[in-house]
């Protein structure tokens, strides 16, 4: 079964990857980006090419916060790393773009 795949990191990006931040360059509009642990976390599943229901899952479990909420805060926060030239989301959003499949390998 196949499911919503998270947007993908836009090409531009470069990411300072350092033990204990991640911080996030968008060289075009000339700014950086300090990312806390949770946001970092959506970052990296976007790199990885992840499902939504996979990140809600992980997060929800992590978390403590319902699968709602996390979804919801999911879609929110891409929607703003999409404002932010972080990642690049298919015109019609999340559900709208690629999908992955769940199928074990």
């Amino acid at each position: 079964m196949s499911q919503p795949a998270l947007p993908d990191i836009a090409p531009t990006v470069v990411v300072a990857d350092f033990d204990v931040e991640l911080v996030v360059l968008v060289p075009e509009r000339r700014r950086a980006h300090h990312l806390t642990p949770m946001w970092a976390v959506l970052f990296d599943s976007c790199r990885a090419g992840h499902s939504v229901e996979r990140v809600v899952d992980d997060m929800s479990h992590a978390s403590g916060w319902s699968e709602a909420e996390v979804r919801r805060w999911v879609i929110e926060a891409t929607e703003s790393f999409e404002r932010s030239g972080i990642v690049v989301t298919p015109a019609g959003g999340i559900a709208d773009g690629p999908t992955v499949s769940n199928a074990p390998g």
